[in-house]
């Protein structure tokens, strides 16, 4: 019995994995827009996983003000040979501002042969009191050791959100990445929306960009 017991443990264990990864980029771009005023950030996230397809975890990102901090919880499976994804993720903000910007968001995937297609919802986005949709597709493409990604979003607000009166942007990003050593990872994007100057109080905020990451999974 004590050995069955035993077993039976190591068992539980082994269905659980955790993986947890820290990274430095030039720019912190949250669906096209720089949440850092264009400067370097420092990030990390832990997730927790069971071979049933459920997970739930943390990621963090420094911000132009304090701290942004993601708590997620999702569940994924597949029917027949395509991976459907469902997921809720809480955003918590810790600088200083006039309204608080906390909020949630629910997500639904479905991937196939290196293709994600899906829809965002939040029913009070950062805080705002907007309704808010973004429907997103992204392909990833491996050649080799290098890693090839592309995916565009439309974000869709239900009533004006940015300065200029805008309700709505799409976002895009193409990348690379690549290991360098051991489980370090480099990644080159270029990022970028559709947004005039005007919608983010006439800075480069929303502008196509160069990034530069480096994340290593421990």
């Amino acid at each position: 019995a004590l050995f069955a017991g035993t077993a039976l443990a190591q068992e539980q264990v082994a269905a659980f994995n955790v993986n947890t990864e820290v990274a430095l980029t030039t720019d912190y771009r949250f669906r096209g827009v720089s949440q850092t005023d264009e400067e370097p950030a420092v990030q990390g996230g832990m997730t927790l996983g069971h071979t049933s397809g459920a997970y739930a975890g943390v990621w963090a990102s420094s911000m132009q003000s304090g701290a942004e901090l993601d708590y997620f919880a999702g569940y994924s499976l597949d029917v027949a040979s395509v991976n459907v994804g469902a997921e809720y993720r809480y955003y918590d903000y810790t600088g200083d501002y006039a309204i608080d910007p906390d909020y949630q968001e629910f997500s639904l995937t479905a991937s196939a042969m290196g293709a994600t297609v899906g829809v965002i919802y939040s029913d009070d986005y950062s805080g705002s009191g907007a309704e808010y949709f973004r429907y997103g597709a992204a392909y990833n493409l491996p050649v080799g050791p290098v890693m090839l990604h592309a995916h565009a979003g439309l974000n869709d607000f239900d009533q004006p959100y940015f300065a200029d009166g805008e309700d709505q942007y799409v976002d895009y990003e193409v990348a690379a990445s690549m290991p360098l050593v051991d489980n370090v990872t480099v990644k080159v994007s270029w990022v970028g929306t559709d947004l005039d100057k005007a919608s983010v109080g006439g800075l480069d905020l929303a502008e196509d960009a160069l990034i530069l990451s480096v994340s290593a999974t421990l």
